[in-house]
């Protein structure tokens, strides 16, 4: 009976609670997050039996055993994906149809306004001078201004909620991950059993899926319901809730972008893995308005660019050139307040897409001289001087600035929103075009052409100079480049640069370790090939150097041992320095280099390089002399500047866009080297080591000639022959020379045909007329360039030939002839410069008779004396015929055969040399300078110890006399000075003559007191005048050649001058008062009224029969001799005349001149070498620092001189025009360059352009510089007639003929132009962006399409994403919702269960009264 009572409770309990369940249910079907229960019915099983009973088999009834969620996470979790994937369309869409309504305000919008502008500049082009249409543009361009800021703005405000939007949406996640953090901690506190509340489940997943619409996530659970989620779908992202912990979210904006991060403020640390829901939409969003934002700006730029050029490259209404239409830039140049000088900067962009977007900051070093641009969107610094180039910009420096100045660049990203229309009256349009193009007269084609500007000029790349070289010519501070080609560029407006290649010098590098350089203590090494090869020893030992240091130091860096050496404190154990071997020390730390520039260091043997340490020996690393290269110059166009020939395949090879040449670049070798006719006039200098490769030769190939005839004029006797020429590079051209050609003719056939080969010709042709035999007129016709003869005729005397002169120069704009006389007056030279023979005829009978020859380059004879009025083996000489000389020249060899045996050029030290001497006309006086590079020339070392350079730098001068047995030469090495600078080294070669010579001095008599202060006196000596003044008790020499005479008061009152060592054996003389008013009073006052003058020859060795020395004395010849005792004997034994004996040592000694009578006049023969006077008949002084050496006879006088040096080829140029220059190096060798250039000028006024046309089919143009007619650029045209040439756009109409010619130059009239309006018209329809763009109104139409087919593809794929929420909500719902039908079955099903379960307890309890009536 028990058991049916307890059967009947558990259920009428189990079934009360599964109807609450079920109206549970029922009553929260609306509720958000409920997931429908179930009850758990479980049978409640009986009790096993006992010993006495059996078990009960029927059981105890029914129990709800748990009440179980409608979950499962798969659904869920798919639910969840398809609502964070419509979160994110729907955001996405939202923001992107908000996007499309602010570029399309109905008719209002950016691109309408971009026609209406350019339409109203169509306007203003169709009638340039109303100022109507000028006004509606001008407010046309303002509207597009306000219409871009407009709609920049909007954009921007856009952006700016689409950014509020997103801080709203990471805010709540933060806090819904809080949240579910906090929920997962109730539920691990609620109860032991491990059982969670299912309310709490609800509450949890309810949070997870709001998280859901925010961001795609994964979900793990645990056993006890605990849910731990992670960022994005792929389960590996980082933790967004951990059990009770949760990471806060949020998001940076970076280049235009959102990027999510973790733990904001703190870490943020980047994650990728939020790729849906409501924050990636909105980060879409953003990313696009940026990407449209970004677009409107490229597009100000692109107009503001484009227009803003070509309007620059007119004329407005005023005349003036046109300015900037649009303010719109990409980069803005911003100074440092505190700089030291006034900038101006100019910053060009190329490419708008390119430039950095940070600011980047530059700052001048006035150590390196260049300014470094640093930034953080730079790859690395820029460097520069005058010129910076950058990823898409180029900035131009103007100003001196000093260092530490500064400026930023700062990037203009809302260019639209900073666009500004400038123009404020409708007279600034310049619709005018700059340009005018005439066209020659003599054109015969038909052709017109057309010019625009403002284009873009071809984009080259290639490093500046300033980049790549450092601004010296020190060889230590030289660039070494590692293989042929180009160098560097020499930007467009270089005010002037000079470019050095250097050999490399044989050296020999030790790197020590610290041990051994501490101890180092001998250097040992062997020359190869010198004058004094070794072995040499240098005691290095500390304690060698520094003998009274007891410390017991040791060498801690190698640069004082260098020191030591270079100073020759350390010697050899021969007494020998560095310096004595041709050597210099360089060292640093632990490194120590030795250079030589007499002689490579020997490899073999027991003396190679080392340096013995106490623990060992340390070997050097050795390293043989190179040559040097050859450089290059060119223009990006192909025009050979300077260097050295090229064959056709060294040009191929060269001539790349690689080395920075124009596309199409052609090479033209016309200018190369011509430094007197040099490219677009430029002053340009070339020099070789050693000199050009010439030769002299006469248009016959051999030599220059002087011919007589009788009567008849002598024939040109040259037959029509060839000049074979053959380069050292193997080229040969065959030029053909016509019958009776002159010189000058000659040397104009050689430069068309060679001139491209680097070769130059010139013609010169000069004759000498002397010896006029008596006084008389000379009378007689002359030719040249004149084609009829024109008679001469002037009286002359033999020591008067000057009215002949006058009479041939009064004629010189006829014939082309000019006369010079000679310093002595006995010798004319006429001169034709332009090569033309000279022809005499109809020399007067009466005509005295008179020497002729022609002269050479040197002023020296080269035809032997041709008399005319003689009498020739035909009769009287009456006529004549003079050819000139030719002069072929070379940077290389080459060889000359013209049928008289082949010729081969050979160096003239003299012609391009690193020495220049020239003369007058008449050879009696020559100018002589030798070239010096400080820099260059001298000792130097590199201050890290690797590299030194010992100076190398050679002077010689050789000075021959009228006798060829004496002659002066002196030879100079740089190591000797300490200035290396060309009057110092001048000033060195004319004293090492000098001292050759006698030595002139002067003495007083005594005097007490001194001369007043203030007094003065002058002195002649050697030609020039010398002023003696008192100076505070000295005596200051003023006037003359500086230096050279020095003056003072001896001990005994008596005043001493000396002027060293005069090689015409010149004395000291007080100028007369009709020179100088009351110069012999003061003369007494200096005590040299009557003085002692005296000429001291060099010292000598007596011995017999030493041959006398001559002298004139008082106009008197006298003999000098001496005899082996040393006894003087004079020839005739003249009084006033001392001479004397002094004796150094035994039979050595020097003989002593004096006279003591101011009026007795004593000069030593010239020339002459005997008893230690040696003399010249030729002066030599210093004038302005130049060697000037002068005839004392008026002869010619020959000099010899060179000059060497580590440096083997310079180039120098300034004047440049301006464009670009490109410098390459060829040939192997060293390749090490130095260069010092000067800054970048502004750029000047366009100079006019020629185009000419240069072949028969008109297809081919050559661009032409008007001013000289040099051709800068070769272009082909394309099929349509158009070629371009830098910013200019040239178009060819019509029938060309070759040698039609137009001329492009700069206008200055505007009215009634509107030619570069409708240039600035075509850009609305030209590719602005790129090929096939379109124009700037198709630009934004593009811009609009894109945004609108991103709508359109998002409307699309919002769609499909609301289909799969809902499908995946349903699929969810069907499984955890609540259904009334199967709740009210469910209902119903209990409801009967329970009512069954209480008949159960009823009929138990009435079995139970039965019994109990029963009882």
């Amino acid at each position: 009976m028990t058991s049916l009572f307890d059967v009947g409770k558990s259920a009428i309990q189990a079934y009360r609670q599964s109807l609450a369940v079920t109206g549970q249910n029922i009553a929260n079907m609306n509720t958000e997050g409920y997931m429908r229960r179930e009850a758990d019915l479980q049978e409640v099983t009986a009790s096993q039996g006992g010993i006495t009973s059996l078990a009960n088999q029927a059981g105890l009834g029914v129990r709800v055993a748990d009440i179980r969620r409608s979950f499962d996470a798969f659904l869920l979790d798919r639910a969840r994906s398809s609502t964070a994937n419509f979160e994110r369309m729907d955001g996405y869409v939202d923001q992107l149809r908000q996007l499309q309504d602010v570029l399309l305000p109905s008719n209002a919008d950016l691109g309408s306004q971009i026609g209406r502008f350019f339409e109203a500049l169509g306007d203003v082009g169709a009638a340039p001078g109303d100022l109507a249409p000028r006004i509606v543009a001008l407010e046309e361009g303002k509207a597009l201004a306000a219409n871009f800021q407009s709609t920049a703005n909007i954009l921007e405000q856009q952006k700016a909620g689409t950014l509020s939007l997103l801080e709203d949406s990471f805010s709540a996640l933060s806090l819904l991950a809080e949240e579910l953090a906090g929920i997962n901690a109730r539920i691990l506190s609620a109860g032991q059993s491990g059982q969670s509340p299912n309310s709490l489940l609800d509450l949890r997943d309810r949070v997870i899926t709001d998280i859901s619409k925010l961001t795609d996530i994964s979900v793990a659970y645990e056993d006890r319901g605990v849910a731990n989620i992670t960022l994005g779908s792929s389960g590996v992202g980082p933790a967004l809730v951990a059990k009770n912990g949760a990471t806060k979210v949020g998001f940076i904006e970076r280049a235009g972008g959102i990027q999510v991060v973790l733990k904001p403020g703190i870490s943020n640390a980047p994650t990728s893995q939020v790729t849906s829901g409501m924050v990636s939409g909105l980060s879409d969003a953003y990313a696009l308005i940026s990407e449209v934002q970004k677009e409107v700006d490229h597009l100000a730029v692109l107009i503001s660019s484009a227009v803003n050029k070509q309007h620059k490259s007119g004329l407005d209404l005023d005349g003036n050139a046109g300015r900037e239409m649009f303010s719109a830039k990409g980069l803005m140049f911003r100074p440092n307040p505190t700089n030291g000088s006034v900038l101006s900067v100019e910053i060009d962009i190329k490419d708008v897409l390119a430039i950095p977007t940070q600011t980047m900051t530059a700052v001048y070093s006035d150590i390196d001289q260049r300014w470094t641009v640093n930034g953080e969107s730079l790859d690395k610094p820029l460097t520069g001087t005058n010129m910076i180039t950058g990823p898409g910009f180029v900035v131009r420096i103007d100003g001196k600035p000093k260092g530490g100045d500064s400026f930023t660049i700062v990037p203009q990203g809302n260019a639209a929103a900073a666009i500004e229309f400038l123009l404020t009256r409708p007279q600034e349009f310049a619709a005018a075009s700059s340009n005018i193009v005439a066209a020659d007269v003599k054109n015969l084609g038909s052709a017109e052409l057309s010019v625009q500007t403002g284009v873009d000029a071809e984009a080259v790349q290639s490093r500046p100079i300033s980049e790549v070289m450092v601004n010296s010519q020190s060889p230590v501070e030289a660039t070494e480049f590692l293989r042929n080609g180009l160098v560097a560029s020499i930007p467009a407006g270089t005010s002037d640069i000079s470019l050095a290649s250097f050999g490399l010098q044989a050296s020999a590098k030790f790197q020590f370790a610290a041990t051994e350089l501490a101890g180092a203590s001998q250097l040992r090494f062997e020359l190869d090939d010198s004058g004094n090869n070794g072995p040499h020893v240098f005691n290095i030992n500390r304690s060698i150097a520094y003998p009274n240091d007891t410390s017991g130091g040791t060498w801690e860096d190698a640069g004082d041992i260098a020191r030591l050496l270079n100073s020759g404190v350390l010697r050899s154990t021969a007494g020998l320095s560095l310096k004595d071997l041709g050597m210099h020390a360089s060292g640093a730390n632990n490194s120590l280099t030795l250079a030589s520039a007499s002689a490579n260091f020997m490899r073999t043997g027991t003396d190679v390089a080392q340096v013995l340490t106490s623990t060992g020996s340390s070997m050097a690393m050795l390293s043989d002399a190179v040559s040097a290269s050859d450089i290059q110059v060119f223009t990006r166009e192909g025009r050979h500047i300077a260097g050295s020939p090229l064959n056709n395949i060294e040009i191929s090879a060269l001539m790349s866009s690689s080395n920075g040449f124009t596309k199409g670049a052609k090479y033209n070798g016309t200018y190369l080297n011509q430094t007197n006719n040099a490219y677009r006039g430029m002053n340009l200098d070339v020099s070789y080591q050693g000199g050009l490769y010439a030769v002299d030769l006469g248009s016959n190939g051999s030599a220059a000639v002087a011919i007589g005839g009788n009567e008849t004029v002598p024939a040109n006797t040259i037959r029509n022959h060839d000049f074979t020429v053959t380069m050292a590079n193997g080229d040969r051209k065959d030029i053909a020379m016509t019958a009776g050609i002159s010189a000058g003719a000659a040397a104009a056939k050689l430069n068309e045909a060679l001139s491209e080969n680097g070769i130059l010709a010139e013609s010169n042709l000069r004759v000498e007329l002397s010896s006029f035999s008596i006084a008389g007129e000379v009378k007689f016709d002359i030719e040249a360039l004149n084609a009829s003869p024109i008679t001469i005729a002037a009286t002359i005397t033999p020591s008067n030939i000057e009215p002949l002169a006058r009479a041939i120069n009064n004629e010189t704009a006829n014939t082309g002839v000019s006369a010079v006389l000679s310093a002595n007056g006995k010798r004319l030279i006429l001169e034709s410069k332009s090569g033309e023979d000279i022809i005499f005829s109809s020399v007067a009978v009466t005509s005295p008779e008179f020497s002729t020859k022609v002269l050479g380059t040197d002023g020296s004879a080269i035809t032997a004396p041709l008399v005319i009025g003689s009498n020739g083996s035909n009769g009287r000489i009456n006529t004549a015929r003079y050819s000139g000389v030719l002069t072929v020249s070379a940077g290389d060899a080459f060889s000359i055969d013209a049928g008289n045996g082949i010729v081969n050029a050979a160096k003239d030290p003299l012609h391009g040399g690193f020495v220049s001497v020239s003369g007058n006309a008449s050879g009696d006086t020559k100018r002589i300078a030798f070239e010096v590079n400080s820099d260059s020339s001298g000792s130097a070392e590199a201050l890290d110890g690797l590299k030194a350079v010992a100076a190398s730098g050679s002077y010689s001068l050789g000075l021959p006399t009228s006798d060829s047995d004496i002659r002066f030469d002196a030879s100079i090495s740089a190591a000797s000075l300490s200035d290396l600078s060309t009057a110092a080294v001048n000033k060195a070669v004319v004293e090492a003559i000098r001292e050759q010579g006698p030595l002139s001095s002067l003495t007083g008599s005594l005097i007490s007191p001194l001369p007043a202060e203030g007094a003065s006196v002058m002195v002649s000596f050697a030609g020039d005048f010398y002023t003696l003044t008192m100076m505070d008790g000295d005596v200051l020499v003023s006037g003359g050649e500086p230096g050279r005479v020095t003056a003072y008061f001896d001990a005994s009152g008596s005043l001493q001058l000396f002027g060293g060592g005069t090689i015409a054996g010149q004395q000291f003389s007080v100028v007369d008062d009709s020179v100088v008013s009351n110069n012999m009073n003061a003369a007494s006052q200096f005590g040299i009224a009557a003085p002692v003058s005296r000429l001291t020859g060099r010292e000598f060795t007596l011995a017999a029969g030493l041959p006398a020395l001559s002298v004139t004395f008082n106009g008197s010849p006298v003999d000098i001799t001496i005899a082996a005792d040393g006894t003087i004997t004079k020839t005739p034994d003249v009084a006033g005349l001392s001479v004397r004996w002094q004796e150094s040592s035994s039979g050595q000694g020097r003989i002593i001149l004096e006279v003591a009578n101011a009026a007795d006049q004593l000069q030593v023969a010239r020339p002459a070498n005997s008893l230690g006077f040696k003399t010249a008949d030729v002066s030599l002084r210093l004038t302005d620092g130049i060697i000037q050496a002068k005839s004392l006879t008026g002869d010619v006088i020959a000099v010899e001189a060179d000059a060497s040096g580590i440096a083997s080829q310079t180039i120098t140029m300034s004047n440049i025009p301006h464009e670009d220059l490109l410098v390459l190096v060829t040939g192997g060798g060293a390749r090490s360059i130095g260069a010092v250039y000067g800054d970048i000028m502004p750029a000047p006024e366009r100079s006019p352009i020629s185009v000419k046309v240069s072949d028969e089919n008109g297809t081919v143009i050559e661009i032409l510089d008007s001013e000289t007619g040099h051709s800068i650029a070769t272009r082909l045209l394309d099929q349509n007639g158009f070629a371009r040439f830098e910013d200019y756009q040239l178009e060819l109409r019509g029938s060309p003929q070759k040698g039609d010619q137009f001329t492009v130059s700069q206008s200055s009239k505007a009215t009634g132009d509107g030619r570069n309006m409708n240039l600035l018209l075509n850009l609305q329809t030209a590719d602005a962006n790129g090929t096939n763009s379109g124009g700037f109104q198709q630009v934004f139409n593009t811009i609009v399409a894109s945004v609108g087919a991103a709508v359109r593809s998002g409307n699309i794929s919002l769609e499909a994403a609301t289909a799969t929420r809902d499908a995946a909500a349903e699929a969810e719902s069907e499984f955890s919702g609540v259904n009334l039908d199967s709740e009210a079955a469910a209902l119903m099903e209990f409801q009967q269960a329970y009512q069954a379960s209480a008949r159960i307890l009823s009929t138990a309890r009435e079995l139970f009264q039965s019994l109990m009536d029963v009882v």
